[in-house]
């Protein structure tokens, strides 16, 4: 079920405007690895079904500024060094906030591992981890070959969900499943549950698509009945596993693709309502209303219940309708390819990780299409694309890969390249 801010001691809150238009052609974010308002203040942003013409009226929600307050991985906001302990990452790839539990966890894929922290609206900067899975400590980040693939192994962890129970679900890239980790939680423990494989041990891929494998999958989500959603990203698809759950069951509703045999980016054809290249990320609203990174086409889908197979998406985000993007310019209207996850708060509020532009887009609901986002966590203004800006710092981010936002708004983005976390509150 799922990219972070800036330079050293900032203090400045930047004042939003109108979109500005910038040139750039979006590039490829790395597959390891992808402005500030006080609290209830109103402000004139560009809002726009076809691009940058009406202005609109809005009261933006937490968190107050785009400037972080707390970090993880690092001991402040100017390092950026990877590494392998308690307290340090290696291009973390995705974030989650426990709505059950109030623990953070972190998707630490270059470590082939996933932390965590007792919580996350609390911990402290530098601070270290009090939970690892994937590695039997926290000093071992060797990757899961095929000969030693097990229940307690993982190969560059991506998206993370959590449901009801507080159950942990992590989308484990290489090795092209999804694990289920029940708690209670200790280091090094075996997962629960395995999803697009037969079991822990199996190493096959296979060449052909069906209801029960899965090929390098990113995201993950959990729907208010407890069914899990899974970004099978190689596959060009997202597939539903209804609860109860067994190992390698099969899915049994899949979004982006005709039927579970099919995997063709965009069905073989052109951009559509019905059709996905490579999706990333996925998120639920309080509404119901799923939310998939289509990244490869340059867009964010909603997708409204009831869920049936191969049904089309009910707005986007990223461009002006289903069949054609933006002009590639840098604005409050445009995603980038390869963007990595988007996330939902309380409020209404949607978080897009604009991996490529090393930025995360917030968009105010409601949600309607091709409308500009409100703000962008990590650039000085909506036309900003540069990592870092020529200095890390609690107001920069560098190919942020992850958001997530937890039950009173506070957002922690995966600042992938500069291998921190960072937390606005």
């Amino acid at each position: 079920m799922s990219p972070p801010l800036p330079p050293l001691g900032i203090q400045v809150k930047h004042w939003l405007g109108c979109a500005l238009l910038c040139l750039l052609p979006p590039g490829l974010a790395n597959a390891d690895a992808a402005d500030a308002f006080p609290s209830g203040s109103t402000i004139i942003l560009a809002q726009a079904t076809a691009g940058p013409t009406a202005t609109t009226l809005r009261t933006p929600t937490p968190p107050a500024d785009t400037i972080a307050d707390r970090v993880l991985g690092q001991p402040n906001f100017a390092s950026a060094t990877a590494g392998g302990t308690a307290s340090m990452l290696d291009h973390p790839s995705d974030v989650l906030a426990d709505p059950v539990s109030g623990r953070l966890w972190v998707a630490d894929s270059g470590n082939h591992r996933v932390l965590s922290w007792a919580s996350a609206k609390n911990f402290t900067n530098g601070q270290a981890a009090d939970l690892v899975l994937g590695q039997p400590d926290f000093t071992t980040v060797t990757p899961t070959r095929s000969f030693n693939r097990s229940a307690a192994t993982l190969a560059q962890p991506a998206g993370m969900a959590v449901d009801a129970q507080g159950r942990l679900y992590v989308a484990d890239y290489r090795n092209s499943r999804v694990l289920q980790y029940t708690p209670p939680f200790t280091n090094g423990m075996a997962a629960s549950l395995v999803f697009g494989k037969t079991g822990f041990t199996d190493s096959r891929v296979g060449s052909t698509s069906t209801a029960e494998s899965l090929f390098n999958p990113q995201g993950v989500a959990i729907d208010a009945a407890g069914n899990l959603f899974v970004a099978d990203t190689s596959r060009n698809r997202v597939v539903r596993y209804s609860r109860p759950f067994s190992n390698g069951m099969a899915a049994d509703l899949v979004l982006g693709q005709a039927d579970m045999n099919s995997s063709r980016q965009n069905q073989g054809g052109t951009t559509t309502a019905t059709t996905l290249s490579r999706p990333m990320g996925l998120t639920f609203d309080t509404n119901g209303n799923l939310y998939v990174v289509d990244s490869f086409n340059f867009r964010v889908l909603q997708y409204a219940p009831p869920f049936t197979n191969n049904m089309p998406a009910t707005q986007v985000l990223g461009a002006p309708d289903f069949f054609r993007p933006y002009p590639l310019t840098m604005d409050a209207y445009t995603i980038s390819q390869s963007s990595g996850a988007v996330a939902a708060d309380p409020f209404g509020n949607i978080y897009v990780a604009d991996t490529s532009n090393s930025r995360v887009l917030q968009f105010q609901p409601p949600i309607t299409t091709g409308q500009a986002a409100l703000r962008a966590f990590g650039q000085p203004d909506l036309a900003g694309r540069f990592a870092n800006n020529g200095s890390i710092g609690a107001a920069t981010v560098a190919a942020p890969s992850g958001v997530t936002a937890d039950a009173e708004g506070r957002v922690y983005i995966a600042d992938t390249r500069n291998n921190r976390i960072l937390a606005f509150d």
